[in-house]
């Protein structure tokens, strides 16, 4: 048995994450900001901590304590604020291994414009759209629709879809100018793609889902798993190409004439990584084989399906 830490277990991937953590024989330690009671996850950990926000001075003295105190092993964090956190604080949890890539792979995949500027490095792979800097961004290409983002952001947050120069001007002369990118605005079919890659043994598989339904924040709700050997073959050559180790989550789109563009990786489980384990292949306890040391096992035949995300009540607390 190890002892396993889960941060931000109130997050879509957190149910799956510790039932399979679980159901191999772990200890699973959770944390959230909120109490126990607003968790129902909270219910299935063996321990949980209440935690200060990440922003907050407290929140790296009380992780290092709950570490210290329950004796972790591993630690899986599940949201992007999380990962840059211990990308961040590698040296403080050195003593415990973070279930995630190296430093220069996170730097890269949580950086939309590197990311971008890196699949250019090789014509093979698919790209990304046209993408500027907002700061470097000439007006008078705004012909069309455009989107702006955080080079860092996560979850949808602060995106703006505009056709309207005075929006964008209104972005440029802001603070913000020099912490967003801008892309013409793609309408198509969210693709996204949950690719696990074994850095020792060499091993890399990938499992793509169509997104019919997805919350205003880009959670999928009800999606398909589709057998698409082109997107397949092409997110295990971004994986392979950024010596990912792990898991992590590709983001595509398909616009109306079948072309794919990159839109982002998320180098954790994707809020949606319960599709995928349910289709036929346990993403969680693979990577736990990973930063073990050990060899994951071969990835089945995908079978098309339509999988939903089904919510469900349950007391956490009687008083």
């Amino acid at each position: 048995m190890i002892n396993v830490l889960v941060t931000s277990i109130g997050s879509f991937s957190s149910e799956i994450v510790i039932k399979n953590l679980k159901v191999i024989g772990n200890r699973v330690v959770g944390t959230g900001i909120y109490p126990k009671e607003l968790i129902a996850e909270a219910l299935y950990v063996d321990s949980f901590y209440q935690v200060p926000k990440s922003d907050s001075l407290e929140f790296k003295k009380t992780l290092l304590d709950i570490v210290y105190r329950e004796r972790i092993d591993l630690i899986i964090p599940l949201t992007d604020i999380d990962v840059d956190f211990f990308n961040s604080n590698r040296d403080a949890f050195k003593k415990s291994i973070i279930c995630f890539s190296n430093k220069n792979v996170i730097d890269i995949c949580r950086n939309k414009m590197k990311m971008i500027e890196f699949l250019k490095k090789s014509k093979e792979l698919i790209q990304g759209p046209p993408t500027w800097a907002l700061n470097k961004f000439k007006i008078e290409k705004l012909d069309s629709s455009f989107l702006c983002k955080p080079y860092d952001g996560r979850s949808s947050n602060g995106i703006v879809v505009t056709n309207k120069i005075s929006e964008v001007k209104e972005l440029l002369e802001s603070e913000l100018s020099n912490k967003y990118i801008i892309q013409p605005y793609i309408e198509g079919q969210i693709v996204c793609v949950d690719v696990i890659r074994d850095d020792r043994f060499k091993h890399c598989y990938a499992m793509p889902r169509e997104e019919l339904i997805r919350t205003p924040k880009g959670a999928g709700l009800s999606v398909k798993i589709i057998c698409d050997d082109f997107i397949i073959q092409n997110s295990i050559k971004i994986a392979e190409r950024l010596n990912i180790k792990g898991c992590v989550c590709f983001e595509f789109i398909r616009d109306k004439e079948g072309k794919y563009y990159f839109l982002e990786c998320n180098p954790r489980f994707s809020g949606g990584i319960a599709f995928s384990c349910i289709a036929g292949y346990d993403f969680i306890g693979n990577t736990l084989k990973i930063f073990e040391g050990k060899e994951i096992c071969k990835m089945p035949e995908l079978k098309e399906q339509f999988i939903v995300k089904h919510y469900q009540e349950v007391v956490t607390c009687r008083m």
